[in-house]
């Protein structure tokens, strides 16, 4: 009968252990990327959020709704206001697709998908789309804002809004 060798009893309890602690590390990896992929998505929709907060601005209302229902008469500073809210809604896609290029989302195409048409399919919208989209870092983002602007005409939920109903809404 051989005797009990304690060396390779312990080389293989102390290998074990290590594979353990290893499996460990991995699923505290795995799971601070889980969060840190949700706290990304949840930026993205606070900074989307806030932005049309900012639009209620009594300054940014009046301009952002103008662009809607009467682009055409927009001052030079109302326009910057509206490019700009629209300028940020695009950095915010950006931002979406970079993170999908280095591999922490799977895709980045839900947010312009569903909010695209909010914001670029006013006639205004579309015209500055159609002024800003071959500057676009992400030429993918560009497709997807393509795609849901041809599937709906310029007469949609978002441009149609009905300024007075708004301000009757507003007065108590």
């Amino acid at each position: 009968m051989k005797s009990i060798n304690w060396k390779d009893i312990a080389e293989l309890l102390g290998t074990a252990a290590i594979l353990f602690g290893l499996f460990l590390v991995y699923e505290e990896i795995r799971q601070n990327s889980v969060m840190a992929r949700a706290e990304m998505s949840s930026e993205t929709n606070k900074n989307l959020f806030a932005l049309d907060q900012l639009v209620l601005d009594p300054d940014l209302a009046s301009a952002y709704l103008k662009s809607l229902d009467d682009p055409e008469n927009l001052t030079k500073v109302e326009r910057m206001q509206v490019n700009t809210i629209l300028q940020n809604v695009l950095l915010q896609y950006e931002r979406e697709c970079y993170y999908r290029n280095i591999g922490v989302f799977s895709e980045c195409e839900s947010i312009p998908r569903t909010t695209a048409l909010k914001y670029f399919g006013s006639r205004y919208g579309r015209a500055f789309w159609k002024t800003v989209r071959n500057n676009m870092v992400r030429p993918y983002i560009a497709k997807i804002i393509d795609k849901v602007l041809a599937e709906t005409s310029e007469n949609n939920i978002y441009s149609q809004i009905d300024t007075g109903v708004l301000e009757n809404l507003a007065d108590p």
